[in-house]
């Protein structure tokens, strides 16, 4: 049986122990920064010992989250105005 429901792939098993036999693929971004961008990411990345796609993921992750936070906040000074 194959279940896609609350998985986001397709799995097989379901319910107690389910197993992907499809994975959802990554979409791809291209990207230009400028020359000084990259070299204070590749930094970061080899001080941290990760890859530079993991760091920039993660910057970008953390940026959209404190930008929800911030718009929540937005909202909310709004509403008791």
């Amino acid at each position: 049986m194959r279940c896609i429901a609350s998985h986001g792939v397709i799995v097989t098993g379901c319910a107690t122990g389910c197993k992907a036999s499809l994975m959802v693929k990554d979409a791809q971004l291209t990207l230009r920064v400028p020359a000084d961008l990259k070299a204070e990411l590749e930094r970061l990345a080899k001080a941290e010992d990760r890859s530079l796609a993991y760091v920039v993921l993660r910057l970008l992750r953390d940026g959209l989250e404190r930008e929800a936070v911030r718009a929540e906040a937005s909202r909310s000074r709004r509403g008791k105005g």
